[in-house]
């Protein structure tokens, strides 16, 4: 299946990135999320004042005790903000970067006039759908963890430059399993959501505007580590991606379900 699959999603990223605003805009939020916004954090790190003895002083920051607990407050404070904003915003970036190609999906091909020659193919239904879910999957990942290795370089290099020693800050290993579970199992989330709206729209225009809930859950999960006082909490990490994969399991199989050639080809 994921074979047959990748003949549609090599043609259709192609065909995607022929487009200078596709292919613009993932490199433009390439460069703001990989490269000006690290470099924003990094160069925040010169003016942290460091406490006379590492561990001293105090913060009004929900900073947990575990967290870098050899390090001076000022030094802690920089840290607690430094996950707060980048571990957590980056989670926006596998939602957004998706949108346009995967509205486009079915509702770029009927506005085009395309979509017989889609469902004249001697793919099933499934295939057809995994093959559109993967033309917007794979350069989202892509892009999210080149934009996520970026990071990784710059803030450990602003570190270095601040404070004169050598020190890996980002990411620990709970940011580094919130990366490698939690955002691509997100960017799944939130393209399977906007292929399915694609199915049952007639213009890009209509599926984007539709698809745009999708940005709901993504601010949740961004902003309720920090609210909760979770941001370093490895189970709540662990939690929130098998709740994401419990629901991608479950989207797919209802899509597969519901997405057939005839319910298409009715809405035309």
């Amino acid at each position: 299946m994921l074979k047959r699959s990748m003949v549609i999603a090599r043609k259709e990223m192609r065909e995607a990135f022929r487009s200078k605003v596709i292919k613009y805009s993932f490199v433009g939020m390439g460069l703001m999320f990989g490269l000006v916004l690290p470099l924003l954090y990094g160069s925040i790190a010169v003016f942290v004042g460091t406490s006379p003895s590492p561990g001293t002083g105090t913060s009004s920051l929900p900073v947990p005790p575990d967290f870098f607990p050899g390090f001076t407050s000022g030094q802690r404070a920089y840290l607690f903000f430094l996950y707060a904003f980048i571990a957590e915003i980056l989670l926006m970036l596998p939602v957004i970067l998706p949108i346009y190609i995967s509205a486009d999906s079915f509702a770029g091909e009927k506005e085009r006039k395309t979509i017989q020659q889609l469902l004249s193919t001697p793919l099933t239904d499934s295939e057809i759908l995994l093959g559109k879910i993967l033309t917007s999957f794979i350069p989202t990942i892509i892009t999210t963890y080149l934009c996520i290795l970026s990071t990784t370089i710059v803030v450990n290099l602003s570190w270095y430059y601040a404070f004169g020693a050598f020190q890996l800050i980002f990411p620990n290993i709970t940011a580094l399993i919130q990366l490698a579970l939690v955002y691509p199992l997100l960017a799944f989330f939130g393209i399977i959501t906007m292929v399915w709206v694609s199915t049952r729209a007639n213009k890009v225009m209509e599926a984007t505007q539709l698809g745009g809930v999708v940005v709901v859950p993504v601010l949740v999960v961004a902003f309720l580590p920090i609210l909760l006082g979770l941001l370093t909490s490895l189970y709540f990490v662990l939690t929130v991606a098998a709740l994401f994969a419990v629901l991608d399991y479950g989207l797919f199989k209802v899509a597969s379900r519901k997405f057939t050639r005839e319910a298409i080809l009715k809405r035309l």
